[in-house]
């Protein structure tokens, strides 16, 4: 019985393969490198919707007692 696989084809698949897993890997584009500190910026708190800032400070102001 013969096999459906050429084994020299196989033999140079699997060497290419080993080739390829082997070899180095590339590296991230340095204007990549460059633009992750400016993405990782921390967002602003969200700002009270509905209300002037001096209105929700005035009400804040209340409950605590302050007059």
């Amino acid at each position: 019985m013969s096999s459906i696989f050429n084994s020299e084809a196989w033999n140079k698949a699997v060497g290419t393969y080993k080739t390829n897993q082997s070899a180095q890997k590339p590296m991230m584009p340095a204007g990549a490198i460059a633009a992750l500190p400016g993405a990782m910026k921390t967002p602003k708190p969200p700002q009270a919707t509905g209300l002037p800032p001096t209105d929700i400070k005035a009400a804040n102001n209340i409950r605590r007692g302050v007059t």
